[in-house]
């Protein structure tokens, strides 16, 4: 099996959806944000998975956006969140798909290895290390982490931040790129 990331941004139509997945035979749509994917899971031929990560829900009262989150859902084979407390109020929501709405932990239990990140970036024992993971996008400003971590380091030298994630606004990166050159914690 292989992975093709189509960013919505680029289909020019809804209904171009199932040329793409005949194109690629495809055997499943993974669909990430009712409001993103919404418009594209209902034109799918094949089984689809659609990830509300959480910000959906406050669409409730947005008459424009709200119905493309509802027919997503409806569409869908299998809805997923997060965490068990927002499955439920989707649940809630939406008591005729009750079965298809299920949820899955953020986080894995691994098996330790002797890598060590920590010696790898050559830091000291006693380093304060953060891993940030997240999508690097304007609505999240990233920048407000950095200035706050900065000031965290000017007090406490043993601060150290990595923040991965995927940009989804280029110009919006590069500026972000512009910025972390000049932090000294991240």
């Amino acid at each position: 099996h292989q992975v093709i990331r189509q960013d919505t941004n680029a289909i020019a139509a809804p209904e171009d959806m199932q040329s793409i997945i005949d194109e690629n035979q495809i055997d499943l749509v993974f669909g990430v944000q009712g409001i993103r994917s919404g418009p594209y899971i209902p034109h799918s031929t094949v089984p689809s998975i659609l990830l509300l990560p959480g910000p959906e829900l406050e669409l409730v009262d947005q008459e424009a956006k709200w119905p493309i989150v509802c027919n997503a859902i409806e569409h869908a084979t299998l809805v997923t969140t997060y965490h068990e407390a927002f499955m439920r109020k989707v649940q809630e929501m939406f008591p005729e798909h009750t079965n298809k709405i299920s949820w899955v932990t953020k986080s894995t239990t691994v098996d330790p290895s002797n890598f060590s990140l920590r010696q790898e970036l050559g830091l000291l024992d006693d380093a304060i290390l953060l891993l940030h993971l997240c999508g690097i996008r304007p609505i999240k400003d990233c920048n407000y982490l950095v200035d706050a971590l900065d000031t965290w380091k000017e007090q406490d030298p043993r601060i150290h931040c990595i923040m991965m994630g995927n940009f989804f606004d280029d110009e919006y990166g590069q500026k972000f790129i512009e910025r972390l050159a000049r932090s000294h914690a991240v």
